[in-house]
């Protein structure tokens, strides 16, 4: 038995050195394969200089993304309202001269740059003031201190604000007024997950608009400028109710009250309420209760692994512990 349990350690300890053989192979394989990729890639790559684009390069294409997503909203456009919207029986009106004749101003007003391009989504009028009738209209290239990127538009007016990455669009975001609503679009879920970690508003949709206020289960309203408090369902009935704060004392309390709470402040009396109130770490107070609550959970779970009590009685000093441990965590 002595050498059968002997040959048996000698083949298990080649197998081992076999798979680390073949392990240490792949790895070696994997970094030569992984050096010539790179080595390819560094040849391949242009020099630092010409990957830093040049900011007319830069403009170029951000004009190419202007005129694509323009070209694709006013296809969308034709394909519900038709060519001329105006003749079309669903689309709205503006609701009434005043608003029409803002709208308007703000649209005269925008100035832009040079690249800056007003499209009318519509082969007939851009507008009809006298009817409170707008097309549906496209900023291409406009600025921030442009008339239309200042003041809420509603309106069909659709800025189209060029930025450089996401980042600088979550930055424009943040510096201005919070939003009643955020919109984002995009297959990508991590891109999503960004714009709605690191922006605020009052609410945020993806891949869709408008639909939230339709949900009652959501609260609608805004933030700062924007709006505050919210409704919709539960949410209305708590932004109309006032939680009204009630304690009751008892009288009987008062003993306490007057050696400890009331003037004249002696120092005996600032020592006792700095150890009441003490929170935070590193004070006399906060660190006596918190050994006192590690003493308390270690006494606990001594005592519920040798005592005499039941299941019940072990699993309760058991609970007692881990609350005391959590309290001293808070401490």
């Amino acid at each position: 038995y002595c050498s059968v349990f002997i040959s048996m350690l000698i083949l298990l300890c080649v197998c081992v050195v076999i798979f680390l053989f073949f392990i240490y192979i792949i790895i070696y394989i994997i970094s030569k394969f992984y050096f010539f990729f790179f080595f390819f890639l560094m040849i391949r790559r242009p020099p630092r200089s010409t990957l830093s684009s040049s900011s007319a390069a830069s403009d170029v294409y951000k004009r190419q993304l202007q005129t694509q997503l323009a070209d694709a909203l006013a296809q969308a456009v034709h394909s519900f309202y038709g060519p001329d919207p105006e003749a079309s029986p669903d689309y709205c009106r503006i609701v009434n001269s005043r608003s029409t004749q803002r709208i308007l101003e703000m649209l005269n007003k925008t100035k832009g740059g040079p690249t800056t391009v007003v499209r009318t989504c519509s082969t007939g009028k851009a507008f009809d003031d006298s009817a409170n009738y707008i097309a549906p209209t496209l900023v291409e290239g406009c600025t921030l201190q442009d008339a239309v990127m200042q003041e809420e538009i509603f309106g069909p007016v659709l800025p189209i604000l060029p930025v450089d990455d996401i980042s600088q669009a979550i930055q424009i975001i943040n510096e201005g007024e919070k939003p009643l609503a955020l919109y984002v679009f995009s297959n990508n879920n991590a891109f999503i997950e960004q714009v709605l970690e690191q922006t605020s508003s009052g609410a945020a949709i993806a891949n869709d608009t408008l639909m939230h206020a339709a949900v009652d289960a959501l609260p609608f309203g805004g933030v700062g400028n924007s709006g505050m408090g919210a409704y919709h369902g539960k949410h209305s009935f708590d932004l109309f109710t006032h939680h009204k704060a009630v304690m009751l004392k008892d009288l009987k309390m008062e003993a306490i009250n007057s050696s400890v709470r009331y003037p004249p402040y002696t120092e005996s009396k600032r020592s006792i309420l700095k150890f009441v109130m003490a929170k935070s770490a590193g004070t006399v107070g906060g660190t006596l209760l918190r050994y006192t609550a590690i003493v308390a959970a270690v006494g606990a779970l001594l005592y519920a692994f040798q005592s005499p009590l039941g299941d019940l009685g072990k699993c309760s000093l058991t609970y007692v512990a881990d609350t005391a441990t959590w309290a001293a965590a808070q401490l």
